[in-house]
């Protein structure tokens, strides 16, 4: 089969990961607020560690540091890490900083 440099791709581009490892706290719907470990993080959403069980689909709030407490939805959970989509994008000097 040949290569098709030009044939349109199935997915979006994803934002460009920056990997971290900050220590933050989020909120949950329950108004319990947890402990998590940021791994990595874009301008659309991260990954964290949490030993919290939680479910995709879950709508949470994340304390940025820099920024606030940002609206995020879990996409993914496995064992302990899980990955959130942001509400609306962070600033990219937000992003910058980290």
């Amino acid at each position: 089969m040949p290569l098709n440099l030009k044939s349109i791709t199935k997915f979006a581009a994803r934002s460009p990961r920056k990997a971290v490892d900050v220590v933050t706290n989020m909120l949950l719907l329950d108004d319990r607020e947890v402990m998590v470990r940021l791994t990595n993080i874009s301008a659309r959403g991260f990954t964290a560690l949490s030993e919290t069980a939680l479910t995709p689909a879950t709508w949470l709030g994340i304390s940025v540091p820099g920024f606030g407490i940002k609206r995020a939805e879990v996409c993914w959970v496995s064992a302990g890490e899980f990955g959130g989509r942001f509400d609306t994008c962070l600033p990219t000097p937000v992003v910058d900083r980290l």
